[in-house]
């Protein structure tokens, strides 16, 4: 009986194999196999491959499939395999060298020097066998595949010179049913359709008897190769291998990390108090004691080189942000002490673990700072971290779909019925009728199912983790599989998780979005209205701003956009930083269920009661309500005596909800009470509280670093109003919806919105003015090499362009062109011609040929004077352009009306006394009458098969949702046309946090 299963192909060798490890397990216990040998043509996914093996009590040995150079252009196929840890390494390095050096074939200089610790085997023929006896060893194996298998005499010549040959072939599929599978793969990775691939000669999973059948003449050889692997090796290190900051000979690092913390405490705070001295002394103490005096000097001296280039760095995320140390060496904003967070949270004395560090910086230049640590430390050194894109639900149906070459209609179907978040694809049939009924309908789409349902989940394609990046003290090739990436970095062949596992620090350089407007909201602040702003110095105790988080105008304003979050600002009414605070933590699935009690006990509504005097201190600030993870370690500290340590290692324990261990806890929590002279059952009680609140409580460390981030955008906002709209429209290019909010808010706050101007616009949106003027590049169909030429020729000029034939010879007929004028004109950036809209488009056709006359090229001097010669045509005469055509050409290339808005002309003539959309919010449950434009119509069915509609309504300061009843549907369905106005009455209600109109009439305006 075979025991060995020597080559397996997984599908963690991208679209190669549809062997997925989960299944994988099953099929070798039934077969007993003791021994099974993983061979991708990468180490991609080989700890889960050696974990599962484990699991199973199958031994698992790791190879590698590549090709060796034997003669100049020939080639055979190889697998070696690691027999001992010199062997893992080598393996480690031989992978590295192929996936970084690109060479179509090892040389084998490659193979020699690296042969030690691997077992090869050289996939042999008659052909290629003398070119091979130069490289044959005890440890290199001749192996044949089952096309050789036949050949007697040749098998017979080689067991006369080897001491065994191994049978090659490499399984590929789970099952022969996957052949189809296999070759839609195939079509995947070569970018074909499925009839343009050849059928696969591939192997699937063999049996043990088919093992026999096909190689009889090799029998036993799977006791000699089991023999071969008789020790075991490592994949991983069994210690952490934190990376080292580099210093002089002889100094020593926690020394220096002590000399840099104090004096630049002393630098922010003059004298320390005592306190401060205290914990400063502790943090260090533990640091020093863990290890990780180095890693706080690498992630300081990164962060300062950051912000000496200018590049803004965020106050801190996650539990950094409680560390003293951590805000005294700039790697934070945020005083600890100020805000009672605690350094256990972050690194907890009594649980080993690395540190864990994570920096923001501005987006766009966060790959300024990882080239530096790449500079520093060495490429050699420095990698950032893989990661796959997967055939997902919905990406694998498109893909399968595709390939199989069904209709755009069917793509656009499927994309539809299947929903983005859906978990499977059973799922989603099961959860769709029509979905159910294009598969029964035909062969084909059945078929479809079952393909995209056996790749469903396969990792695609090679993407790189969105922060991580590795620093290790050794070269990486030691430790871990490396890739090239791009710009001088390599790309670790494992996952985070995998790389963590191999003993390495992982450190996150995230971008984020807010932190660059900030920045750019900064510098326009500076450059227009105070020289001397810095967020830095913002007041976070700041009237205007606290004012408008509190009244939920927070648009655009980090972490408080959404609509339930501004509803808990209106709820709260936030007076402090610390409140703000509160809410940004107490805004998550479950705690937020406690905002209601939160607010009434802050306004005297409800009663404010501690279950013991001891936790009044910790709760006052949060009116008795256990919002923080913090506030549950510090009752820990107070009612049980725990230290900070155990505390947190309480709040970890509870939150697991194992009953075992909760058990456990609760007794040595009250029993620890009892002997603090604190009553068994109020200690009883207590332990209940904190394994209620564990699951909720939020680190106050991030949310706290992060309000900051929010409060520095609401001051902003508040006091900097039209900077701030500003910097964010010029963002959301792209996002219309986005900007469309950001409009309407402009309106309700009588900021104009200027439109574009070909010689005062910018290509942004810039503050122009008491209003925001629209940036050219916002105007669809203008080119970047359009507004480069623009903006060259307009610096030349001393005045505006007189007439759109100047304008069009300035420019010349290379980019005066009716693609790039048109949409200009119907923007309104041409207004300053002081033409109408309807002349200057009906005269752009003789600007056109002006431009091709007097300036075919853009070569030609502006200054030379010679143009003026030509003269210039007359304006085409044309009736005034009508204000619906107006506003519908402004929507149609700027995606807003710009003029006016359809509804204002009606409400002001003929319904004045109308609200607002953005007025009606007060009428919950009443009758109320409205005017608006309407617009997304979607008709849909009841259960009783009558027809209903949802639809929305938009004014211009707001919009709202509306709904049809069938009732009153099959009245007022006929008028219903989109882009239409409509003076509607109905019922206000609010469902799920938004407004809705449940509609009674319809009247056409």
């Amino acid at each position: 009986m075979t025991i060995c299963y020597p080559q397996i192909i997984t599908s963690m060798d991208l679209l190669q194999s549809t062997i997925r490890l989960d299944r994988l397990g099953d099929h070798l216990s039934k077969n007993a196999i003791k021994l099974a040998a993983l061979t991708n043509s990468t180490l991609y996914g080989v700890q889960a491959f050696h974990s599962e093996m484990v699991k199973r009590n199958i031994q698992p040995i790791i190879g590698l499939r590549y090709q060796l150079e034997i003669n100049e252009g020939e080639r055979v196929e190889v697998v070696s395999y690691a027999r001992t840890q010199k062997g893992w390494k080598n393996l480690l390095k031989l992978s590295s060298a192929i996936e970084t050096r690109h060479v179509p074939a090892v040389p084998q200089k490659w193979f020699t020097a690296y042969s030690e610790g691997l077992v090869s085997l050289l996939v042999t023929t008659r052909h290629v066998y003398p070119q091979l006896s130069a490289l044959y060893s005890p440890t290199t194996v001749p192996a044949i595949s089952f096309e050789t298998a036949t050949d007697e005499e040749f098998i017979a010549q080689l067991k006369s010179n080897h001491p065994f040959v191994m049978p090659y072939a490499p399984a590929q599929l789970e099952t022969k049913d996957d052949q189809l599978a296999y070759r839609l793969l195939q079509a995947l990775d070569q970018g074909k359709k499925l009839h343009e691939v050849a059928e696969p000669e591939v192997h699937s999973l063999y049996s043990t008897t088919q093992w026999e059948e096909l190689f009889a003449p090799l029998k036993g050889w799977d006791q000699s190769f089991y023999k071969l692997f008789s020790s075991s090796y490592s994949l991983v290190s069994e210690t952490p291998l934190l990376p080292k900051f580099p210093m002089l000979e002889g100094a020593n690092t926690a020394d220096y990390l002590r000399q840099l913390t104090y004096g630049r405490l002393e630098k922010l705070m003059g004298n320390l108090p005592t306190a401060y001295q205290e914990r400063i002394d502790y943090e260090l103490s533990i640091i020093e004691k863990m290890g990780y005096s180095d890693y706080f000097l690498i992630v300081q001296d990164f962060i300062h080189y950051a912000k000496s280039k200018g590049i803004s760095v965020g106050p801190g995320r996650g539990s950094s942000a409680s560390s003293l140390v951590a805000y005294a060496l700039g790697i934070t904003g945020i005083d600890p002490l100020e805000y009672g967070l605690l350094f256990e949270r972050f690194l907890n004395p009594e649980r080993v673990s690395l540190p864990d560090i994570d920096v923001d910086f501005t987006d766009y230049r966060r790959d300024e700072v990882i080239a530096y640590v790449r500079d520093k430390y060495g490429t050699q050194y420095v990698a950032q971290i893989l990661a796959f894109g997967t055939l997902s639900t919905k990406a694998v149906a498109r893909e399968v779909a595709r390939v199989m070459e069904f209709s755009q209609e069917t793509l656009s179907f499927l994309s539809k019925a299947i929903p983005s978040q859906v978990s499977s694809l059973q799922k989603a049939l099961a959860e769709n009728r029509e979905l159910q009924a294009f598969v029964a309908r035909d062969e084909k789409h059945a078929l479809w199912l079952d393909l995209a349902t056996r790749l469903e989940g396969m990792p695609r394609n090679v993407t790189v983790h969105a922060a991580g990046v590795i620093i290790s003290p050794v070269p990486l090739v030691d430790v871990v599989p490396i890739e090239e990436h791009q710009d001088g970095m390599y790309l670790t062949q494992w996952t985070m998780k995998e790389v963590e596992a191999a003993g390495l620090l992982k450190m996150d350089f995230l971008g984020l979005r807010n932190l660059t407007l900030i920045e750019q909201m900064t510098a326009r602040i500076r450059e227009t209205e105070n020289v001397s702003f810095r967020t830095e110095q913002i007041d976070r105790e700041d009237r205007g701003a606290l004012k408008l988080l509190a009244s939920g105008d927070t648009l655009g304003v980090f972490q408080f956009e959404s609509a339930g979050m501004r509803k808990a600002l209106t709820v709260v009414n936030p007076e402090s930083f610390r409140e703000v605070v509160a809410v940004n933590a107490l805004f998550r699935p479950g705690p937020m269920a406690f905002i209601p009690n939160f607010a009434a006990r802050k306004k005297g509504q409800e009663k404010v009661s501690y279950p013991h005097p001891s936790v009044e201190p910790i709760l006052r600030e949060t009116y008795g309500i256990i919002v923080y993870q913090e506030q549950i370690m510090q009752i820990a500290r107070a009612v049980a005596g725990y230290t900070y340590a155990e505390a947190d290692l309480l709040r970890r324990a509870v939150s697991k909800k194992d009953r075992a261990v909760l058990m456990s806890e609760k007794k040595k929590f009250v029993d620890s009470a009892r002997r603090q002279q604190v009553d068994e059952s109020v200690a009883s009680n207590l332990y209940e509280l904190i394994v209620r609140f564990s699951e909720y409580g939020f680190p106050k460390s991030h949310a706290t670093a992060y309000s900051l981030i929010a409060m520095q955008m609401a001051y902003i906002k508040a006091h900097y109003t039209k900077i701030f709209y500003a910097t964010l429209l010029t963002s959301s290019a792209g996002n219309r919806d986005k900007q469309l909010a950001l409009f309407r808010e402009m309106k309700r706050r009588s900021i104009p919105l200027l439109p574009p101007d070909l010689w005062k616009s910018s290509t942004r949106f810039t503050v122009d003015g008491e209003g925001i003027r629209i940036g050219l590049s916002s105007i669809k169909g203008i080119s970047k090499p359009f507004l480069v030429k623009l903006l060259e020729v307009r610096k030349l000029r001393q005045s505006p362009w007189k007439s759109l034939f100047e304008l069009a010879s300035d420019l010349s007929a290379v980019h005066f062109t009716r693609q790039t004028i048109e949409p200009l004109i119907k923007a309104g950036a041409l207004d300053f011609l002081r033409k109408d809209r309807a002349v200057l488009l009906a005269s752009l056709d003789p600007a056109v040929m002006h431009a091709e006359l007097v300036r075919p090229s853009d070569k030609v001097d502006l200054l030379s004077g010679s143009i003026a010669s030509f003269g210039e045509p007359k304006y085409t005469e044309s009736a005034a352009m009508p204000t619906v055509y107006k506003l519908a050409y402004e929507k149609e290339v700027v995606g807003t009306y710009i003029s006016t808005h359809p509804v204002e002309e009606f409400r002001s003539k003929l319904h004045p006394s109308l609200q607002s959309l953005d007025e009606i919010g007060q009428q919950i449950g009443k009758q109320v009458k409205v005017i608006g434009l309407l617009k997304e119509i979607r008709k849909i069915r009841t259960k009783k098969g009558q027809a209903m509609a949802f639809a929305v309504i938009e004014d211009e300061r707001d919009e709202l949702d509306l709904t049809f009843f069938p009732e009153t549907f099959a009245v007022v369905n006929v008028q219903l046309k989109e882009q239409q106005v409509y003076k509607i009455q109905g019922k206000l209600d609010q469902r799920n946090g938004r407004m809705q109109l449940i509609v009674s009439t319809v009247e056409s305006v």
